[in-house]
């Protein structure tokens, strides 16, 4: 009976089910219909496990290995049969072949080099030279990524297909080259040319290369198409969710395939609604052969998606979804599609439709028109050192649905295209079909939200503060970016108040595309260091207003006897109606800029055909200042200046100062502009164009010319005056200059905004008179070139109360102003809900620590880098300075419990604080020491308090180093200390998963690190083990469990022989011992009567002896009688 108990126990079924309170663990072949997780249930290595649905309750956990323990050889595989089909709209939706977490998932499969770069150039070879392969093996599948097979121009590139082919194989072979770098040989050579240097030392051409098996496999069977005619209907895969805010996943170093289906919220991996979740990581994954999203992020912030790679899927590969999601780091992962994906014609190669998908309606543009490698409908979220290939777009911010996502929690809740930009920086975008980095409207404001994300402030999605006239724009910033091989690389619609800084654009057909800038009093110039190499057209630069300045930059052609600069792209089409464009009437200052041995062609795409011929754009370059001859309206004699024409210009000697002016104003007819005795005549700009800035601020004006303008608040009840009409002039400095204006009555009579050069340039200035109309006449007035902006967009002015001659005159009397333009805001005129949580703030202005590729002026290599955003930072009040210097050189030293959690806030041991790691402390902590440092602000180039320093996980990381000088200490603490003074090394099992009594070198390297101790001051650089790459996963959780054995196999195997010889032993002692008690019986009994004789048989044959229940897990015998078994033994002597 004690060897069938046994036997029961070690080789019971899982039942599918942990109740709550269980901790159940599996290894080996399991299968399950359904799986419900109330408990933990830990699965360990070399676990084969099926099942229809996998379901991670609230109170339930789930581990699949553990950050220091990771598994390998486990396959979860996830059935499922065909459910909806929305081709042909039967069926209904299944839950089989789901994993759905409401609790907490983690899963760690063994860390490896996720992906790396080509070393050296490839051209059909058999063994490639790449920078790191760490854990790699033999048979591993390998992506190698295109860089363009050979070509070195746009015009080549788009003469084939092959040009874009990612190509797999894979490893026969490892070995290391003398320079240290990683040989692997293919399998079979490669078909095509890939790139491991850079082109001419400027362009970093080096192929990515993937690696694509992991030790954790979530599959499923061949996914269920739903119209075998066309695939981009796509199929039903497997699917996995983290759904809710009761729990968090971690996903690392994982494989999903086979997965999505075209159903709302069905993705491969997803963070659905899990609110503020630091914790929430997806890590080191890879995604394949999937539909509808790779990874998406949903109504989720500050999660972290790093190191992943997604390749062959259709539909948007990163997908944050509503509008709402702020803070997500979305890092270090690379996107690739595995040939061209290009919606239309691109050269001679047909429309390519590998990854694009006919999806959920409202997701079109994602899956579909402008399918992504990274979808962004949440602008605040970090991008950093990402690598996208082969898609339509490598990044877009789409202004459909600017309300949000009509599908999701945060419609009417969010002016996403409002939203503050996050962190952009490091990226990588190459063989895209269209655009790169790409925003069709972009109107970047300090946006208050609350802790879901959702506007708190619907007047902070405005350009100004209307009550104040204080400019709200937040300066963009995209850094240490390159775009190669594209067809329009980095562009917008309409964008302002954005600088590129460390950015390269090469050989792509446009190296630029915008169509309407405006810069901010507070923004930075356009681009700052950046290098547009051999485009065939190196900028197609915007018309609206604002200085388009070039600061310490390049654009060079080798290739071309042309260096050609396009400006006022489609700013003055006729055949367009539009908002796009504004005025034709930009600066743009390229006076620090190489244009190497071939001068630039400038060019106003006003020549075009369909295009108003007029334009006022003042060009800067080499100490001369140039406008177009022929379509500028000049209001002084530029040959009696010393200009000359040079081609379509007129070149002017910088000292002239020549600048425009631009006025806003209704179709007054033509104004008459005197100078120096000489009148010039300005018409009106007759290009047709909406009403309006965007959509929060100005609702669409009603009328007969809606929504074209002019329109005012008497005949038709708008409120606002954005339209970009009016008139445009050349003057120099020091113009006195009269202008006459016909008296007008009509529509929008109160707009006469002026505007004077550009407050960023040199300082220069007119005096004004205007004549005519007797509303606006007055002066002379003297306008300086920094004269106020507030309420002046790219496409006019908000309210007619703005501009230089507004000032002049001390206003006049106007049909509507700020009262009334701020109820037409439209969210508050259509009364939207507003956040009335007190925690509202401005979202993606901390700044993030992330390990990212960064690229620098003559390599690619691989650093930990930490980013800033344009926000203030760095703020050490002059009364807190000698309390920072005393906590550094003297409180860190002598008194280190001042400073509890030191490591675990700022990533730095007390001992070895700096002077920031001090700061980063008290502000992370709330800390104001001796309330001498009141608004201390986070050093510059600081991680964000909302991430902990040790969540950032990645197998490129440097990892393994033992200083010499640590190695004695080491020892002794492993052989030595760990034994006699356990107590030296407090919650070291919550920190290792190990007890300390059993801990090896690479356990107390793991736990020095992570406590931030460095034992003697021996260790400092001390990095963690290679096995073990991230801290911060708490092993209180097992505690209670950790004595408890995992039984598989071979630890039954021993406990069966091991009870077998101890029930043969019990049972020869229980037979000599019955032997001798029955012969003591048998002389008892004869020396009794017979009635006695009878009495006591019928009493033993009573006896019943209660053997205590057998109980695989809780140790609780006798306390539930659902588990007790009794055995009773009736002994009846003779």
């Amino acid at each position: 009976v004690v060897l069938l108990q046994i036997y029961n126990i070690a080789f019971a079924q899982f039942s599918c089910y942990v109740g709550s309170g269980d901790d159940q663990s599996i290894s080996g072949t399991v299968s399950c219909g359904t799986i419900t997780i109330e408990g933990i249930l830990r699965v360990a290595s070399n676990t084969y496990l099926t099942a229809d649905r996998i379901e991670v309750k609230s109170t339930g956990t789930l581990y699949v290995g553990t950050s220091s323990s990771p598994v390998s050889n486990v396959v979860i595989y996830l059935n499922h049969a065909m459910g909806y089909n929305h081709v042909t709209e039967s069926g209904s939706s299944t839950t089989s072949g789901q994993l759905m977490s409401y609790g907490s998932t983690y899963m760690y499969g063994v860390a490896k080099t996720y992906w790396t770069l080509l070393n050296q150039d490839c051209t059909q070879c058999s063994t490639i030279s790449v920078d790191e392969c760490t854990n790699w093996a033999v048979g591993d599948l390998l992506v190698v990524a295109p860089t363009g097979n050979g070509v070195t121009s746009f015009g080549q590139l788009i003469q084939s297909a092959d040009n874009f082919k990612s190509e797999e194989r894979s490893i026969a072979a490892i070995s290391t080259s003398s320079t240290g770098s990683c040989l692997v040989t293919l399998n079979s050579a490669l078909s095509y040319s890939h790139r491991g240097a850079w082109i001419d030392g400027v362009v970093p051409t080096q192929a990515e290369v993937l690696n694509m098996d992991r030790s954790i496999l979530i599959t499923g069977p061949e996914p269920h198409v739903y119209d075998s005619s066309e695939a981009r209907n796509g199929f039903q895969g497997i699917t996995t969710r983290q759904s809710g805010s009761s729990g968090i996943m971690q996903i690392h170093n994982v494989r999903v395939e086979k997965c999505g289906r075209v159903e709302l919220g069905e993705y491969c991996l997803h963070f659905h609604y899990v609110g503020d979740c630091p914790l929430c990581q997806f890590v080191g994954n890879v995604v394949t052969q999937g539909n509808n999203k790779g990874i998406t992020v949903h109504a989720t912030h500050h999660s972290a998606v790093d190191h992943n790679i997604i390749y062959d899927i259709r539909g948007a590969f990163i997908y944050i979804e509503d509008g709402n999601e702020y803070e997500n780091v979305i890092s270090n992962n690379v996107l690739v599609c595995p040939e061209v994906n290009n919606y239309a014609q691109l050269g001679a190669i047909a429309a390519g439709t590998r990854c694009m998908l006919y999806g959920v309606t409202n997701q079109e543009d994602a899956d579909n028109h402008e399918q992504s490698g990274i979808y962004i409908n949440a602008p605040s979220n970090h991008i950093i050192g990402n690598h996208v290939v082969g898609m339509e777009n490598a990044l877009f911010i789409n202004a459909v649905f600017n309300w949000g996502n009509p599908d999701g929690g945060a419609l009417y809740r969010v002016c996403k295209l409002s939203m503050p930009m996050g962190i952009t920086k490091g990226n990588v975008f190459h063989n895209n079909a269209g655009f790169g980095w790409y925003a069709n409207s972009l109107y970047s404001t300090k946006v208050k939200t609350d802790e879901n994300g959702y506007v708190a402030d619907w007047t902070t999605c405005n350009l100004f503060n209307m009550q104040t006239g204080t400019d709200q724009s937040q300066n963009i910033l995209v850094q240490d970016h390159v775009e190669y091989f594209e067809d329009f690389s980095m562009g917008v619609y309409e964008c302002g108040d954005i600088t590129f800084k460390n950015v390269i654009s090469a050989f792509n057909n446009k190296g630029l595309y915008w169509k309407s800038y405006r810069r901010g009093a507070n923004s930075a110039a356009f681009c700052i260091n950046c290098t547009f190499y051999n485009n065939d057209i190196q900028i197609m630069g915007p018309g609206g207003s604002g200085v388009m300045e070039f600061v310490d930059s390049s654009i060079l052609s080798t290739a071309s006897s042309l260096n050609r600069v396009y400006l006022n792209h489609h700013c003055g089409l006729t055949g367009a109606p539009g908002v796009t464009g504004g005025l034709c009437a930009s600066h743009y200052v390229f006076n620090d800029v190489d244009f190497g041995s071939i001068s630039p062609t400038f060019y106003s795409e006003t020549h075009d055909s369909g295009s108003l011929a007029a334009t006022d754009a003042v060009v800067f370059y080499n100490g001369y200042s140039y406008h177009d001859t022929s379509q500028s309206h000049v209001t002084f004699n530029a040959a009696s200046n010393g200009c000359a024409v040079d081609g379509d210009w007129t070149k002017c000697a910088s000292s002239l100062g020549i600048r425009n002016v631009r006025i806003y104003s209704p179709n007054r007819g033509t104004l008459t502009v005197t100078a120096s005795g000489v009148s010039y005549s300005v018409p009106f700009r007759s290009v047709q164009r909406y009403m309006g800035y965007n959509t929060y601020d100005t609702s669409t004006c009603t009328g007969s010319n809606a929504p074209y303008g002019p329109q005012d608040y008497t005949s038709s009840g708008c409120a606002h005056r954005v339209w970009p009409g009016g008139y445009t002039f050349i003057v120099q400095n020091g113009a006195n200059i009269i202008v006459n204006v016909p008296q007008y009555s009509g529509e929008m009579a109160d707009t006469f905004v002026m505007e004077y050069s550009d407050i960023q340039l040199d300082s220069t200035s007119i005096t004004v008179t205007v004549t005519g109309d007797s509303t606006l006449s007055g002066g002379p007035c003297t306008i300086s070139s920094t004269h106020s902006r507030t309420f002046i967009t790219q496409y006019g002015p908000l309210v007619p109360q703005a501009g230089a001659w507004w000032t002049c005159k001390n206003g006049w009397t106007a049909q509507s102003g700020v009262t009334e333009f701020t109820a037409q805001i439209v969210p508050l005129a259509l009364n939207l809900q507003v956040s009335g949580s007190s925690s509202a703030s401005v979202k993606a202005m901390d700044d993030v620590s992330v390990t990212t590729t960064t690229t620098t002026t003559t390599s690619v290599t691989t650093t930990t880098t930490t980013t800033s955003s344009a926000s203030e930072c760095g703020y050490v009040p002059s009364t807190c300075q000698g309390d920072l210097d005393w906590a550094v050189n003297t409180g860190s030293q002598s008194n280190p419990e001042y400073y509890p959690n030191f490591y675990q806030v700022t990533g730095v041991a007390v001992s070895a604080a700096s002077s920031d790691d001090m700061v980063f402390y008290w502000v992370c902590s709330g800390i104001n020491p001796n309330d001498n440092c009141p608004n201390l602000q986070i050093p510059c180039g600081r991680t964000s308090c909302t991430s902990a320093p040790s969540v950032s996980p990645t197998a490129a990381v440097q990892c393994g180093y033992i200083p010499p000088t640590c190695q004695g200490d080491l020892s002794w603490a492993v052989n030595s200390g760990s034994q006699g003074h356990p107590e030296w090394y407090p919650n070291f099992y919550e920190t290792t998963g190990v007890a300390v009594a059993d801990t090896t070198e690479d356990d107390m390297v793991y736990y020095w690190v992570c406590s931030g101790t460095n034992p003697n001051g021996n260790c400092d650089g001390l990095e963690l083990p290679c096995s073990r790459t991230i801290c911060g996963v708490s092993f209180e959780a097992e505690q209670d469990s950790k004595d408890k054995v995992v039984l598989g196999t071979y630890t039954w195997i021993a406990v069966i022989v091991c009870a077998v010889l101890v029930v043969i032993g019990v049972v020869i002692c229980c037979g000599c011992c019955l032997n001798k008690k029955r012969k003591k019986a048998v002389t008892d009994v004869n020396a009794m009567n017979d009635d006695e004789k009878d009495g006591m048989v019928a009493e033993t044959k009573k006896t019943n002896y209660d053997m205590g229940a057998i109980h695989t897990n809780d140790n609780k015998g006798g306390q539930n009688e659902d588990e007790e078994q009794e055995i009773e033994v009736s002994i009846e002597v003779r």
